[in-house]
């Protein structure tokens, strides 16, 4: 049966990585990824005006120290007049270098222009390789979602646009790479392969094959608005090591708690299944977002425990792409949340790269007092 109680830490500590107020309020610091390369967290993050649909924006690298927890630099590593780069998802490859595979979009629009690949061989210091990804198997894919290294094989979500290359409508791709990234090929059609319409999503290994968590959308062909998804499924989804789908849960379904999600990752810490991920939170008047993560049993795929890490903080809010990393018994999740200026004022919105962080022991300590 699934663990309905809410748990919030007793320890936490918030730390604004990037201001917005440092820029009089112009930079709108979005949609956070991140990879680990020794000591060293390497951050990619958008710096916009806004949420999509930019004039000009930039990708920015912030790189941590994470054992002395300081930011080390900070640095713009791709940024083109037209050009939005939405959102840099970041990998260290089996070959030691580290790529950013850019959801780049014409500036003021989210039009899909191509997935853009930048690639570093000295521990992201410089990205010399900037370049399309290009067509895989006839298709040319837009937005990136997560991407895994196991052994020397590389696997990455993606998605289609139906004006794009290879004309599919929207789905979710999973592809491979045996040579870190350099050359690509198809593996399955998600959507098809599940039977139902989904989006952002999130990507793990495991034993068995894989586990992946889908954000659920309605159709486009059905949808007259964002307000259809909160409807759609929220799905976890086991697959075998041909692709093949062993188990899956839908938690819009089976529990009276979960909602819809927002660009969830999925993460093994000491052992444990983790899901990162915003949840909405409804009352009379309004959708508040709040960041929680689920402790989740990898054989049954119940919930053993959810622990609300950020609450809402006020109506309109943005945020809550939570990417992960633990140091010397401490689990910090960095996410971006709207600036404090904006809880008094009410015009446009901008937002700060922020990271939470919990006692780890504490944290996954949550339900097992119960089990």
């Amino acid at each position: 049966m699934d663990h309905t109680l809410l748990y919030r830490p007793e320890w936490k500590q918030e730390w604004r990585i990037l201001r917005t107020q440092a820029t009089d309020y112009k930079t709108y610091y979005a949609f956070p990824a991140l990879t680990r390369c020794g000591n060293n967290v390497l951050v990619t993050v958008k710096s916009g005006q806004k949420h999509w649909g930019d004039e000009q924006s930039s990708l920015t690298q912030v790189t941590l120290n994470a054992p002395k927890q300081q930011v080390q630099d900070v640095r713009v590593i791709y940024e083109k007049a037209g050009f939005t780069p939405q959102m840099g998802e970041i990998v260290s490859m089996p070959n030691g270098d580290v790529c950013v595979y850019i959801d780049m979009q014409q500036c003021k629009t989210n039009h899909r222009t191509g997935l853009w690949e930048l690639r570093s061989h000295d521990g992201g210091k410089t990205y010399p390789v900037s370049r399309p990804v290009g067509v895989i198997n006839g298709i040319e894919y837009g937005y990136a979602m997560d991407l895994i290294a196991k052994e020397n094989q590389v696997w990455m979500l993606v998605m289609t646009f139906p004006y794009q290359t290879g004309g599919r409508d929207r789905e979710v791709h999973l592809i491979t790479s045996r040579d870190s990234g350099e050359t690509w090929e198809f593996c399955a059609n998600l959507k098809e392969l599940f039977g139902f319409s989904f989006n952002e999503c999130a990507l793990l290994g495991c034993d068995e094959g894989f586990l992946i968590f889908t954000r659920g959308e309605t159709d486009r062909h059905d949808r007259q608005s964002s307000a259809d998804d909160f409807a759609s499924g929220q799905h976890l989804v086991v697959l075998d090591e041909n692709y093949r789908v062993l188990r899956s849960r839908d938690y819009r379904a089976t529990t009276d708690f979960f909602t819809l999600t927002g660009r969830p990752r999925l993460y093994w810490i000491k052992g444990e299944l983790c899901l990162f991920t915003r949840q909405w939170n409804e009352d009379s008047h309004n959708r508040m977002m709040s960041c929680d993560l689920f402790r989740i049993d990898p054989c049954t795929l119940e919930i053993l425990s959810r622990v609300r890490l950020d609450e809402p903080r006020f109506p309109r809010q943005d945020g809550h792409y939570p990417v992960v990393y633990t140091q010397d018994g401490l689990l910090h999740v960095i996410t971006y949340i709207t600036c404090d200026r904006d809880q008094r004022e009410t015009f446009e919105q901008k937002c700060d790269l922020v990271q939470l962080s919990y006692r780890l022991d504490e944290v996954l300590g949550y339900g097992k007092e119960n089990a």
